[in-house]
């Protein structure tokens, strides 16, 4: 209905509500009450599938982030993406390789995709995720398709001081000074098309661009099926891909349709319309996963609306308490 901003607004005042009932103020048993009965009377599907089921591959390479862009790392990348796809069944509708899966741009990697695409089956179409450079000099972070595929994504949201330099007229000196790598991703468009594959309008969310709830609302309203590719390894063992993984079922859930997750090391994972993980691979393993999804059409109250009701009515309880308050009268004691 109204996102993870409004199920956040909805805990805490659920948390305040429970204060002032602890106070024996009786009348918070009213709105506590509306809070958690209400949306029992609402819908729990804004979305419908339509069409035949789309069979996926998700492709999880498992390749050390240290050697990735050496030479050797770029020979093993080829070598890994082009055997798990080779070995697929022909059923397959669509492959998606992750984020870069290719350590090289996409002009530099033109032959290996054109050798992968010569052994696909005439419909099937696969995404991966690619830097590209054009004539200007200019760089992106991409998903772009070989086969049974029209368009290309180019990541609106780019990572501050990982693949942009916030405030860069001030801060581009000190990076000189101390021999810093300066970031030099371009962002690209807003309004982007969804890229065309399988039969699907697809909605791309590259890394970290799943976390942001309004955006993949904005690609969702255009979309059928929700895709994101990632890398991350760079965060190890640590929590950071399974925290990611759940932010990315949220936005399943929010917008009623399927989220294909494809990444380097894992959590790769096929999440259903109410955000339900239908298919995962293992962390840390080189392997590939496959499942079903549909086309999902409707459009979800937050799909439509995106996160400003949450955020208008929590202005509107604000207002109350920037009121001025009348003192409270002293109270009378015997003498």
């Amino acid at each position: 209905m109204g996102g993870v901003y409004l199920l956040s607004l909805i805990t805490v005042l659920t948390g305040t509500l429970a204060v002032e009932f602890l106070h024996r103020r009786w009348w918070v048993l009213a709105p506590l009450a509306a809070l958690w009965l209400a949306p029992l009377g609402l819908p729990s599907q804004w979305t419908s599938p339509t069409g035949e089921p789309v069979r996926l591959a998700l492709l999880q390479g498992n390749l050390p982030q240290l050697i990735k862009w050496t030479p050797e790392g770029q020979r093993v990348a080829a070598n890994t993406y082009s055997e798990l796809t080779r070995d697929l069944p022909d059923d397959i509708d669509l492959i998606v390789w992750p984020e870069a899966a290719l350590p090289m741009f996409e002009d530099q990697a033109g032959p290996i995709l054109a050798r992968v695409q010569s052994n696909l089956p005439p419909d099937t179409a696969l995404l991966t995720g690619i830097l590209q450079r054009d004539q200007e000099g200019l760089y992106y972070n991409s998903v772009i398709g070989v086969g049974n595929v029209e368009g290309e994504y180019r990541k609106a949201h780019l990572v501050p001081f990982g693949e942009y330099l916030p405030l860069e007229s001030l801060l581009k000196g000190t990076l000189a000074f101390f021999d810093l790598p300066m970031p030099v991703m371009t962002p690209g468009p807003k309004n982007q098309a969804p890229i065309q594959a399988a039969g699907l309008r697809i909605g791309n969310a590259i890394c970290y661009e799943i976390i942001y709830a309004d955006l993949v609302a904005d690609r969702a309203r255009n979309a059928e099926l929700l895709l994101t590719v990632s890398n991350d390894t760079w965060f190890g063992a640590s929590i950071g891909p399974l925290q990611h993984l759940q932010m990315a079922r949220l936005r399943a859930l929010e917008n009623g349709r399927y989220v294909a997750r494809a990444t380097s090391n894992g959590v790769t994972a096929i999440i259903d319309p109410q955000g339900r993980i239908t298919a995962r691979a293992p962390q840390f393993e080189t392997t590939r996963i496959t499942g079903e999804v549909m086309a999902m059409t409707g459009l979800t109250p937050f799909t439509r609306t995106g996160s400003w009701p949450a955020w208008l009515l929590a202005a509107l309880l604000v207002i109350p308490g920037l009121l001025p308050r009348r003192p409270d009268k002293p109270k009378a004691y015997p003498a």
